[in-house]
């Protein structure tokens, strides 16, 4: 019985040799803070990822429902744009950047219009876990919301201690999350939902983590922290691109094009969530 190994070679078109830069525009903006951006510029596939960044003044144009709110060049910090301006809830916002030649960008979004309302209302000891269960109140306005779970204790640095906050993984047996999302159903770190199918009405989640998920070192856990957002339809959208592109099409390569988000003529995300936080302690 003889065995034969057979191997060959493939080269894929990872770069395009006809391929034009653009601006990226990464801007997940919260009604409670200024607005704090990131802007790079697109890179071929194989390129050093530090070649992305910007440097210098960029142009930049801000209207809020129409109006001018600002038209000025605007010095980047360490790639970030940062802009004196806190979103108003219920306001649409459009943006214009333009930098050294690359194509300008345009994009607009509109402010979710309310807060999440919601209560955190208990944890139980599980043994090996912790059950959390949640009480939200949805407005009679269609949302798109993310979830996410923290710990929160104080950390040892040295001869202080720092308040520190760490992500932890979760999951859930509600059919409200979306199968085709892989967070809750998989121990992820973001749910994602709508509000579709119970608009304006009252749900109880229940959310469940591993015990050993707050285990650092020299970190002393005290307290859950759950955090809700209504997110934007743009925001809500570009999750679900991001989505496809890693998991359904089967990997960050495997789409045909880059996820361009809501930015004309460049890629990324210029979008708005409001959000509320809740804590308690740890059993």
């Amino acid at each position: 019985m003889g065995f034969a190994l057979l191997g060959c070679e493939k080269q894929l078109p990872f770069d395009n040799l006809d391929f034009e830069p653009k601006l990226v525009l990464n801007g997940f903006l919260s009604s409670d803070s200024t607005m704090n951006m990131s802007l790079s510029k697109s890179t071929p596939t194989l390129i050093d990822p530090s070649l992305s960044l910007l440097k210098g003044k960029v142009n930049v144009l801000l209207l809020k429902d129409g109006l001018l709110l600002m038209s000025d060049s605007v010095t980047l910090q360490n790639d970030k744009l940062l802009l004196p301006y806190k979103p108003i809830v219920g306001s649409t916002y459009e943006l214009q950047v333009g930098y050294n030649g690359l194509p300008p960008i345009r994009a607009k979004d509109l402010v979710p219009n309310t807060k999440p309302d919601f209560s955190l209302d208990t944890i139980t000891d599980e043994d090996e876990s912790y059950r959390i269960f949640i009480q939200l109140k949805d407005v009679l306005d269609t949302n798109k919301y993310t979830l996410s779970i923290n710990v929160v204790g104080k950390e040892k640095v040295g001869q202080d201690s720092i308040l520190k906050r760490y992500p932890i993984a979760f999951t859930s047996t509600d059919k409200l999350f979306l199968s085709n999302i892989r967070t809750v159903s998989t121990g992820k770190r973001l749910a994602i939902f709508s509000d579709e199918t119970w608009n304006g009405n009252e749900r109880k989640l229940e959310l469940l983590f591993k015990k050993n998920l707050v285990e650092y070192p020299d970190f002393e856990p005290s307290e859950v922290e759950v955090v809700l957002k209504i997110i934007s339809e743009s925001m809500y959208n570009f999750y679900i691109d991001v989505n496809n592109n890693t998991h359904v099409y089967g990997g960050p390569l495997a789409s045909v094009s880059r996820v361009a988000g809501n930015i004309d003529r460049g890629l990324g995300a210029f979008c708005f969530f409001t959000e509320t936080a809740a804590q308690r302690k740890l059993p």
